[in-house]
């Protein structure tokens, strides 16, 4: 049987790697901001940051190159006041049929044209003004509501009633005045003018 003997110089040993350990321990106690700062980068998780921003880049350069401006020709802009402009379209299949059926009643060719000099802003505002006062009278379910003046037609729910018709029934004759038809007639008969 072996007996262990001790060494008087192992008791100190141990001793002091109590000690160093007790050290240790007591620098990272008092080193608070340290170990806080080694938890919070330990729970962010980095490599989401990083997936996230390098997607989000390629999201958009990908959106950048696919949306390239391609090269437009602006055929008439807003902001200004144009005397008269035209353009030349091809005819639809359609339309060029109707042209063999209907030889004097329509257009010969196809085109675009804009202009600001037609309809004065004071002939606009009459004929909003006079779209309201008939438009009260009716109005469709859904869709866009229509009146023509020119045969009385008024969208009513789903379908169409005479609109001189309904105001003589409520006795409300003078809801159209005489300026009222003069300033819608001159207005058809300038734009009929600028197409034919």
């Amino acid at each position: 049987m072996a007996v262990h003997q001790r060494k008087p110089g192992n008791k100190k040993k141990n001793s002091d790697v109590k000690e160093s350990i007790k050290d240790n321990n007591k620098q990272k106690r008092n080193t608070p901001a340290d170990e806080n700062n080694e938890s919070f980068s330990s729970k962010i998780p980095w490599r989401k940051v990083a997936t996230r921003f390098l997607l989000s880049l390629m999201m958009i350069v990908a959106v950048y190159w696919t949306s390239k401006k391609e090269n437009y020709h602006v055929f008439a802009s807003q902001k200004d006041k144009l005397q008269l402009t035209t353009a030349e379209v091809s005819c639809s299949a359609s339309y060029k049929k109707d042209i063999s059926r209907f030889k004097d009643c329509i257009p010969k060719h196809c085109g675009r044209l804009v202009t600001d000099i037609v309809v004065s802003p004071e002939e606009a505002a009459h004929l909003l003004r006079l779209s309201k006062k008939g438009l009260a009278f009716g109005g469709s379910s859904g869709g866009a509501s229509i009146l023509d003046l020119h045969s009385g037609a008024l969208s009513y729910d789903s379908s169409f009633i005479n609109v001189y018709e309904k105001l003589k029934a409520h006795g409300k004759n003078n809801v159209f005045t005489q300026d009222d038809f003069k300033v819608y007639s001159n207005v058809r008969n300038k734009i009929q003018q600028i197409i034919a």
